[in-house]
């Protein structure tokens, strides 16, 4: 009987022992499983995000081209070109009948997306004042009367002499181009007039 209650208590302290250890290991587990469920929350709601983000910048991506294509088409649009520009003046500036030159040359030009051009221009050298003048006079009137260009006129005009001590007209010529779109853009373009 003495064996039996020494040997009882044992038990029962390898019983308690194995009960906390179990309760132990259980409490752990739960606390990881807890973990994970919770880290599995965090991940999932990140990969909502992460596709509300995507389907974001999908939706916004197609927004921008579509809108990169509408302005493309605008600009292309209203474009002037330029080369045409100067074409339609090469063929415009009127000529001296006698040498089949032309009356006045442009040296540069500026011009503006809304069709408004200027020009730096000068006679053909001369000892003739008046003739050139008249060269001046004549040019305005020709682009004044053409279809493609409008509203011609000389702000001002300077006297040089060159080398051979002949007297040049130097002038600023302004001119409104009538063959383009309408755009509400003030961008510039500047050149130069290739001289004949």
């Amino acid at each position: 009987m003495s064996y039996d209650s020494k040997r009882f208590p044992m038990l029962l302290v390898i019983a308690i022992v194995l009960a906390f250890v179990t309760g132990l290991a259980y409490t752990y587990f739960l606390s990881q499983n807890n973990l994970a469920v919770n880290k599995l929350s965090v991940i999932d709601r990140e990969i909502a995000d992460i596709k509300t983000q995507l389907d974001e910048a999908k939706t916004s991506t197609t927004s921008s081209a579509q809108t990169a294509l509408n302005t493309l088409e605008v600009i292309k649009q209203s474009e002037i070109a330029w080369s045409n520009v100067i074409a339609d003046i090469q063929k415009i500036i009127p000529l001296d009948l006698v040498d089949l030159k032309p009356m006045v040359e442009f040296s540069t030009y500026s011009g503006q997306s809304n069709g408004m051009l200027t020009f730096n221009g000068h006679t053909i050298p001369s000892s003739d004042i008046k003739l050139q003048l008249n060269s001046i006079s004549q040019t305005i009137s020709t682009f004044n009367a053409s279809p493609v260009f409008g509203e011609a006129f000389v702000p001002s005009i300077s006297i040089s002499v060159d080398e051979n001590d002949q007297t040049m007209l130097s002038f600023v010529f302004n001119v409104s181009y009538k063959k383009q779109s309408t755009s509400s853009s003030t961008d510039s373009a500047n050149g130069t007039v290739p001289r004949k």
